[in-house]
């Protein structure tokens, strides 16, 4: 019943390695999804309970399961900042550009909340850094709209194409100009953003400063 918490996702949602592990060789099945759709792995990758992770991967816990709202046991890792159940997943194969039904996927998630040690991990696990949600946003696109300039050096440094727009044609150099982030703006510049490109109303970063009234963001951008 997927309604209901099985004894194997009530043991990893307390914590209880023990009883997971002594559940797992009673031979329990180990897929087995709860409330949500949330299988045990799922659960564990939230949390970040390592050897409860290996024991359920050793089992032969799907890496790649999905919550029903699609969401991924490496994304849920990266939601929380979980970097070592990360690896983990990826040791067993789990595919870390899968997404969620919107489509973010683990670097996207860990832009978005402004998690360095996160990014790092996926970046040298060899993620796609230009992966687009379903609104055709990047990371680098998701880190500029959070106002992450770190988050934006390191997705620079590791490849991102700084010109590629989201589904109303928004480059992650418009963003950051319409917000006025001037620290976003210059390094976006200086990796090479082109502040000629238009979005879907036909504006350049420097149309949606002027809008936004950030006259020193004005200044940093060619007429």
């Amino acid at each position: 019943d997927r309604n209901r918490q099985t004894p194997l996702s009530r043991a990893v949602a307390g914590g209880h390695q023990a009883v997971a592990i002594e559940l797992l060789r009673a031979g329990v099945p180990v897929d087995q999804a709860g409330p949500g759709g949330v299988t045990p792995l799922i659960a564990a990758a939230s949390q970040g309970s390592d050897e409860i992770v290996r024991a359920l991967l050793n089992a032969g816990a799907d890496p790649d399961t999905r919550d029903d709202k699609g969401r991924p046991a490496a994304l849920a890792a990266a939601q929380a900042g979980k970097t070592r159940v990360i690896a983990l997943l990826a040791a067993a194969g789990a595919d870390l550009n899968i997404g969620d039904r919107e489509n973010e996927t683990p670097l996207i998630a860990a832009a978005r909340r402004g998690d360095r040690s996160t990014v790092t991990a996926l970046l040298k696990l060899g993620v796609t850094v230009d992966a687009r949600s379903r609104d055709g946003n990047t990371a680098l696109i998701t880190a500029a709209t959070a106002g992450h300039s770190d988050i934006l050096g390191q997705l620079i440094s590791a490849g991102a194409n700084t010109n590629l727009r989201n589904k109303v044609g928004n480059t992650a150099l418009m963003v950051a100009a319409a917000q006025g982030q001037d620290k976003s703006v210059q390094l976006l510049l200086a990796a090479g953003a082109d502040p000629d490109l238009v979005n879907v109303d036909h504006r350049t970063a420097r149309d949606l400063a002027v809008l936004a009234k950030e006259t020193g963001i004005v200044t940093l951008l060619p007429r």
